[in-house]
């Protein structure tokens, strides 16, 4: 089988992982002008991890009857519309709603992944190609904060709607240029 579906998953999770990061360093600041305090940013990052917690498992198994391609562009545009949705939120509550919404959806993107390395790769390649799914997902988190600090020149709410484009230009590029290997093609 190909690899090359992997330099595109990298660089997708990679990408995505950056417009994630860009958000991170204002998040408390932009809790706070809707009236938001610690206790929301926590609930807030909760609620996005417990519903990576209760549907991730869900979509981990419709990868294995649907293919792999489907879920990774359920989990990029889902983190990509969470993060519009931060952006065009007027009240704390429309926060909550996008975060519900986006980890909802955008963990389909690390079980498709894990799932479409674990097609291409044999036994002995498996650990090292998805330690570089992780790699890649960090290398987003360490640049996405250092741009979201520079991004906040027009108004807390920029880095969201970059964030939201880094996304959705990632699930443009899986659609275009990634193919299925699970052997379901997707139309």
């Amino acid at each position: 089988m190909t690899k090359q579906p992997l330099l595109v998953l990298y660089a997708g999770v990679a990408l995505a992982m950056v417009g994630y990061g860009i958000v991170i360093p204002l998040f408390p600041f932009y809790i706070e002008a809707f009236g938001g305090s610690g206790f929301h940013l926590g609930l807030l990052v909760s609620s996005h991890g417990l519903m990576q917690l209760i549907f991730a498992p869900v979509w981990g198994s419709l990868t294995d009857t649907y293919g792999r391609k489907p879920f990774l562009l359920v989990g990029m545009a889902g983190l990509g519309l969470g993060m519009l949705l931060m952006g065009l939120a007027e009240q704390l509550w429309m926060l909550y709603v996008a975060q519900i919404l986006a980890g909802s959806l955008s963990c389909a993107t690390y079980p498709a992944a894990m799932a479409m390395v674990s097609d291409i790769y044999t036994n002995e390649q498996r650990s090292i190609a998805m330690g570089r799914v992780g790699a890649a997902a960090g290398l987003g988190v360490i640049l996405g904060p250092g741009f979201g600090g520079m991004m906040v020149f027009h108004s807390l709410a920029t880095p969201f709607f970059f964030a939201g484009a880094f996304c959705l230009g990632v699930c443009r590029t899986y659609r275009h240029k990634m193919t299925e290997v699970a052997g379901n093609e997707f139309p």
